[in-house]
């Protein structure tokens, strides 16, 4: 019993991370949209936020009513010749959850591609495009998606400020006179003196 606590433990606390760490990804985006003035860098990675919301629900959804109809369906009559129907039908099931979830992986992936492609363009930062890409491989290969957020991570961290512009100094009309050919008069006699 406390294994199974401690394991339930370990998933609030790795959710809670990766759910701060996204948070930030997604302000981080939203700043350096405004910051250079393209909102296709935000907008992307809000509808692939989307996406991966809906994503998700359909396959859940789709997940959950074919099993419990397949299920139902193997319950009710457990003759040996009704048993292979429902097991081809569940992996018809994850068949069809795959290729739905492949679908939205995709979209996501390409939408996650163009708001690092916006942002490599506008920034000057080559890790972008290279994790842009890595992200819509990772869609087929997953362990290369992990490898496209460390490219981010390492084009985050080059990211530099425009160096801001020197405050205007007004010139004067008449510049001031250097200390050498300014003269001074004595406050006694009167005769010029330099500075």
């Amino acid at each position: 019993l406390s294994i199974f606590g401690g394991l339930i433990v370990f998933l609030i606390i790795t959710v809670a991370i990766a759910i701060a760490g996204f948070i930030m990804f997604m302000y981080s985006m939203y700043s350096l949209s405004n910051y250079y003035k393209e909102p296709a860098i935000f907008k992307n990675v809000l509808y692939a936020f989307i996406v991966s919301l809906v994503s998700g629900a359909v396959v859940v959804i789709l997940e959950f009513a074919v099993l419990s109809s397949a299920f139902s369906g193997f319950y009710s009559i457990a003759t040996p010749s009704s048993v292979t129907p429902a097991f081809t039908q569940i992996i018809f099931t994850y068949v069809a959850v795959i290729v739905v979830a492949l679908a939205f992986g995709i979209v996501n992936g390409v939408l996650y591609m163009r708001a690092f492609n916006k942002l490599k363009e506008k920034s000057g930062v080559d890790n972008f495009g290279t994790a842009g890409l890595l992200i819509l491989i990772g869609v087929f290969i997953p362990i290369i998606s992990w490898i496209a957020w460390f490219f981010a991570a390492m084009g985050f961290k080059k990211l530099k400020a425009a160096p801001t512009p020197s405050p205007y100094v007004p010139y004067s009309v008449h510049p001031p006179l250097s200390t050498t050919t300014q003269i001074k008069r004595c406050p006694n006699c009167g005769t010029e003196n330099s500075a």
